[in-house]
């Protein structure tokens, strides 16, 4: 009788997991549409490249200030509420991004976007939490990483291509947000009708929400731990580079060759999209198997870095393929990497704010990376990418010279060994 309730258990929670894949993937998908037009629209409206970049950092602002706030409110009130929010508030910014016609319309869009993404992106982690078991939460988190990869890869591919069609004589970009807009309300109506509270009503008000935010206190902790501070510097360094590449990447495109608009950005971050879920899909679990993580570290950040200098060479569309080829193979094998590595280095009853405090920094940095991006294009828009390829090779051979990872984990944090079939469950799907 007990084996028949655990797999009704079971089938309720992979049927949860299941529509918050959903649910999240839709949200995703609508945010990576926007993602080509962003830049051009807020061109066409008067921004300089520095204004440019200082509208996409204001979405990660807000996702800094609001992601551990409903993540406190989702403890009270619970999760399906939250991110009932968090998809209404993207249908709001989606419909107003397209019916903008004055810069400071677009500000407010991108401002709302940052705010209810935030809900529903935190309130999603909880959700799983809530809804797996400990021994099949990493694999319920790759899934949400796999939401992100589809949502991230076949967005700006439509985005693009709707930015083509003529639509009652509005502005290029009005269609592919209005579409977003529809997608996030059919998104608002499924989850509403099928979507199921994850938190028990004993629960609420009880459950702690991982922290995103920053404290000295957490700060002066993981100093304590081998490795920990240097990886978290490494991240902090690998996202301050990378946030400033995606933001000024399609005015950069547009500088080597003007005739790519946001149909072509779409076509490159779709192929970018296609080679990160390829990368960690299939091609890091073995070489982290055979090679080892700092090594895997290490070539995954030096061919991120030497594809950012090939794209500073570049002349044409087809050689921005060519370039963005190891660029984001690179992404995909050291992003995974460096979070295993940084997992393993603390012990488990310390994970939660170890991985929250270095959450927080690279928030800080998805702020800072873009705003020196725009400032250093302004000088020369290869400046950016040509600063971005040094500090990661800087990053790259810091960390082949400094990292110690442990093989022997159970001497360290009693953790056992990892059999080479279990990478899977350390967090090397995206």
């Amino acid at each position: 009788m007990s084996t028949v309730a655990g797999g009704q258990e079971n089938n309720t929670s992979r049927s949860q997991l299941g529509l918050l894949f959903l649910a999240v993937f839709i949200d995703l998908l609508g945010f990576g549409i926007i993602i080509p037009l962003l830049p051009f629209f807020a061109v066409e409206l008067g921004a300089s490249p520095f204004v440019y970049t200082t509208l996409a950092a204001s979405y990660s602002i807000m996702q800094f200030i609001f992601s551990p706030l409903w993540g406190k409110i989702s403890d009270r009130v619970g999760r399906r509420p939250i991110i009932l929010i968090g998809i209404f508030g993207s249908f709001l910014g989606f419909l107003l991004f397209g019916l903008s016609y004055e810069l400071w319309m677009l500000f407010a869009s991108r401002i709302i976007a940052g705010v209810f993404t935030a809900a529903t992106l935190t309130t999603a982690q909880a959700y799983i939490a809530d809804s797996s078991p400990p021994q099949k939460r990493a694999a319920a988190f790759g899934m949400l990483g796999v939401a992100f990869g589809l949502g991230f890869a076949f967005g700006p591919v439509i985005g693009g291509f709707l930015s083509t069609i003529p639509f009652l004589g509005m502005s290029s970009f009005a269609l592919p947000s209005f579409f977003a807009a529809g997608l996030s309300l059919i998104n608002l109506v499924g989850a509403f009708i099928w979507l199921p509270e994850s938190l028990s009503e004993d629960l609420k008000g009880k459950t702690q929400s991982r922290k995103h935010s920053l404290s000295l206190t957490e700060l002066s902790k993981i100093r304590s731990y081998p490795n920990v501070s240097l990886i978290i510097a490494s991240f902090a360094l690998i996202t301050f580079a990378f946030s400033g590449f995606e933001v000024i990447f399609a005015l950069f495109a547009n500088q080597v060759n003007p005739s790519i608009q946001a149909e072509s950005i779409g076509y490159i971050l779709g192929y970018v999209g296609l080679i990160v879920i390829l990368g960690q899909g299939a091609i890091i679990r073995p070489m982290v198997v055979k090679f080892g993580e700092k090594n895997t570290i290490f070539t995954g950040l030096m061919l991120t870095g030497v594809g950012l200098f090939l794209l500073t060479l570049t002349n044409s569309l087809f050689s921005i393929f060519l370039a963005m080829t190891p660029l984001a193979l690179g992404v995909s094998l050291s992003n995974p990497a460096l979070n295993s590595a940084l997992s393993k280095s603390v012990p488990r009853d310390q994970q939660g704010s170890v991985l929250g405090t270095n959450q927080g920094i690279s928030s800080l940095m998805r702020i800072i990376g873009p705003l020196f991006a725009g400032a250093l294009f302004e000088v020369d828009y290869r400046f950016p990418f040509v600063a971005s390829a040094l500090l990661l090779i800087l990053v790259a051979l810091l960390l082949l010279r400094s990292l110690q990872l442990v093989d022997a984990l159970e001497e360290t944090w009693g953790i056992p060994q990892l059999a080479p079939d279990s990478t899977r469950e350390q967090g090397y799907d995206i």
